[in-house]
């Protein structure tokens, strides 16, 4: 069973593309999600799909500037993910700082910034932030064993999850059950991300960011590690 949740260290992609870290990411995601709704003006910074229903619902009822509050977050995402995909150019995925402990070196920084801005700081500025930085977890972390997946939402993952487990039923695919308990996994780990988000906000407010700061810590301290297992074996195998 452990198995299950071992990171494989064959190369360097396989590390990110492991269960264990995607639970880890998908967890983050739920707790923020929760943190700019409850606490930053009822945006939702990782769901893009929410906030452009939110829009639609404020223009139908004939709020246009209600309505244009919910674009922000939408722009600010696509802009993330522009970054993200112009940050590729600049770091080779086979050292050990690469572009996936860049993306997650920011995002870390981003957060504590966000923790110790004042209360006075308008709502729609801190979801800006926190919607970019979503935009860099969802655009770099795409893939879970080498098939598509997300960290930040979860409707895709429940799609494909259930198309998988389909297969399974028809076909007794173990592959395609193995596939689909992995998503079921990442939806669970979200959802128990954003009960915990809950729970932290009630209580320690705005710096329940920091509960993502303390996990992303780990994700990124566990990949350099095994990112420096993989160069170590590999000097070994030259010599």
């Amino acid at each position: 069973m452990l198995s299950f949740f071992k990171i494989k260290t064959d190369n360097t992609s396989m590390i990110y593309e492991s269960l264990l870290i995607g639970m880890f990411l998908a967890f983050v995601g739920g707790i923020l999600d929760v943190y700019t709704y409850i606490l930053r003006g009822g945006v939702f910074a990782f769901a893009q799909t929410g906030n452009m229903l939110l829009m639609a619902i404020k223009i139908a009822n004939g709020d246009l500037k209600g309505g244009l509050y919910y674009l922000v977050p939408i722009m600010t995402f696509i802009a993330g993910v522009f970054f993200t995909e112009y940050l590729k150019k600049y770091f080779d995925n086979e050292k050990t700082i690469n572009y996936f402990n860049v993306i997650i070196i920011i995002e870390i920084a981003v957060l504590i910034l966000i923790a110790f801005l004042p209360k006075s700081v308008p709502d729609n500025i801190v979801c800006i932030i926190v919607s970019f930085i979503s935009a860099m977890q969802t655009n770099c972390f795409r893939k879970l064993s080498g098939f598509p997946y997300a960290t930040t939402m979860c409707t895709g993952n429940l799609r494909t999850g259930s198309e998988y487990l389909y297969i399974y039923f028809t076909k007794k695919d173990k592959n395609a059950l193995k596939k689909a308990l992995q998503l079921f996994i990442i939806i669970f780990t979200f959802i128990i991300g954003a009960i915990f988000g809950t729970l932290c906000t009630m209580t320690i407010e705005k710096y329940s960011t920091l509960v993502g700061v303390i996990i992303l810590l780990g994700v990124l301290t566990l990949t350099i590690y095994k990112q420096g297992k993989i160069s170590t074996s590999s000097s070994e195998n030259i010599a």
